[in-house]
């Protein structure tokens, strides 16, 4: 067997340990991304008057996003399923919650959506 032989198989083996390494690295980041990036959550209203308005944020940053409710209101009494998919990668726990009702007043609780526990909107 050749020198040049020899370097060809070095190669091949260091190419196919590379390929593999590499692999195993994206499986393993795209399938945590993949979990850490949905969120989900019950809200309930146990306010005493329609919800119009839902927005949550990360309890660190200062500015909320877009509303997540995905209906027109949430009448006294019921619940809605949230999902904030790819809104969140890696995101922390602890979050704020802003209710707005109808009528404009609003409230802001915080909560732990990784308990699995509903957030309850605050009379």
């Amino acid at each position: 067997m050749g020198r040049n032989d020899r370097d060809r198989k070095r190669l091949s083996f260091w190419n196919l340990a590379f390929a593999a390494a590499a692999a195993l690295m994206l499986a393993g980041w795209t399938a945590s991304r993949a979990h850490a990036s949905q969120i989900e959550f019950t809200i309930q209203n146990a306010s005493g008057r329609p919800i119009v308005l839902v927005y949550v944020s990360p309890a660190t940053v200062r500015s909320w996003g877009d509303d997540v409710l995905g209906r027109s209101d949430l009448p006294n009494g019921e619940t809605a399923r949230i999902s904030l998919s790819d809104r969140a990668p890696g995101a922390p726990c602890q979050w704020d919650v802003k209710f707005v009702y109808r009528g404009g007043t609003s409230a802001v609780s915080r909560a732990n959506l990784c308990s699995g526990d509903p957030v309850i909107a605050p009379r």
